[in-house]
């Protein structure tokens, strides 16, 4: 009986020990993979190349046998803002840190930002978070001079992506009780300094997330399990890279490619899968996108593809056997509407090798939210192509991380 090759299941499961299996389930660790593409057994044959009276091949040793598997992941967020979605441990398996921010992390830490320099002072405690899947900063500005319970403020933010306005005067500020800010976020305040007519204050909100960011040193590692129609591919002490990849009218995807160490395969039946953790996805386009920019400007994007350039190989030495992630290099492509050369020069900004921002954010509501900054993108020899009668450009880019280090490519899931 043949095998039926779209009868597959891939499992992924973080390792605690390098290259110890933590033994996936299909109900906890099931992937919900897209052009699942498996080489289980690669290696290099060794030769001896014995002399013979004769001509023909030498039989040959496998060695630095190891496995490689690649799929894509429909790029969309968890379903609930600040958990990590189901594709989490594939992006630690491929170099990058998970960070998790939370309840009223998501607000400014005391004290406020004074605009102008204002005479009246007041720290607080952060009450309820922030709720919106969209940063932005209120205004505090004193309309009603005084201490608590007397000092009134307008508070007030800007309408930011899909996130209206907010203008709400005669907010007054009392010791001890909640002053709202915007979508859900709350201060206690205590008030020191009387306040006066005028002082302005900022307090900066952050949406609850995931952050994952490429890291130089303890790097993690998984087991993956690939079952083809009965017949299980295990791997551990996985690694790998990641690449997203964004089109107009076309669900974004993060494609991966990993190494793992090689297990014999065995016959087993396909397990029971759960993809409940992986949430349906929006397509980009001008509704569901919010926001595309590159060195500040606000392009019609078309394509988008971001590679994070980890160098993965297979290290086979006397006492170690291991997947290595040796470098990281990242690069990109995208491809816009060309813009007239008065409004963004994009061959100036090549030619010059100026740096600047990249960043993309898609869905429109907490916990279906998705994101990817670059801060310091370079683009390379810009050049014109022809998308049916209008001019388009198409921008090599590198990925280069800031002094900081281990931030050239930020993926949040909001």
């Amino acid at each position: 009986m043949s095998l039926k090759w779209r009868k597959k299941a891939v499992l992924l499961k973080m390792e605690t020990e390098y290259g110890v299996d933590p033994v996936p389930t299909g109900l906890a660790n099931a992937i919900q993979a897209l052009d699942v593409e498996l080489t289980p057994l690669q290696a290099e044959a060794l030769r001896r190349g014995i002399l013979k009276p004769f001509l023909g091949q030498t039989p040959a040793t496998l060695v630095g046998v190891h496995s490689r598997l690649s799929f894509g992941i429909e790029f969309a967020g968890s379903g609930t803002a600040g958990t990590p979605p189901a594709y989490g441990p594939i992006l630690r398996a491929c170099g990058m840190a998970e960070t998790a921010f939370t309840g009223n992390a998501t607000i400014q830490t005391s004290p406020p930002t004074g605009i102008d320099t204002p005479v009246g002072t007041f720290t607080y405690a952060k009450g309820d978070p922030f709720a919106a899947h969209l940063a932005r900063t209120v205004t505090l500005t004193c309309t009603t001079p005084g201490g608590s319970g007397v000092a009134a403020f307008t508070v007030s933010a800007p309408a930011v992506g899909n996130l209206a306005a907010v203008n709400t005067a005669g907010v007054v500020m009392t010791d001890a009780a909640p002053f709202a800010l915007a979508n859900g976020a709350t201060i206690v305040p205590t008030v020191g300094t009387a306040f006066e007519a005028g002082d302005i204050y900022t307090i900066a909100l952050t949406p609850p997330r995931v952050e994952y960011d490429p890291v130089s040193e303890g790097e993690e590692s998984a087991s993956c399990y690939v079952n083809l129609d009965g017949i299980l591919h295990k791997m551990t002490g996985v690694r790998g890279n990641v690449r997203a990849a964004v089109s107009s009218n076309a669900f974004p995807r993060l494609n991966v490619e990993l190494i793992g160490l090689f297990t014999d395969p065995a016959a087993v039946a396909l397990p029971t899968v759960d993809y409940s953790g992986f949430k349906d996805p929006k397509p980009s386009n001008r509704t569901n996108t919010i926001a595309f920019s590159l060195h500040g400007f606000a392009a019609d994007l078309a394509t988008l593809e971001l590679d994070l350039g980890q160098a993965v190989r297979y290290r086979g030495l006397v006492n170690t056997e291991k997947i290595a992630l040796d470098d990281r290099a990242g690069t990109g492509r995208c491809v816009i509407d060309a813009p007239p050369i008065g409004t963004k020069d994009f061959f100036a900004i090549a030619k010059d090798g100026t740096q600047g921002a990249l960043s993309w954010t898609h869905g429109l509501t907490s916990g279906h939210c998705v994101a990817i900054d670059a801060p310091a993108v370079q683009i390379e020899a810009p050049a014109y192509n022809n998308d049916s009668g209008t001019a388009q450009l198409t921008m090599p880019l590198a990925l280069v991380p800031t002094d900081a280090g281990d931030d050239e490519l930020k993926i949040t899931v909001k």
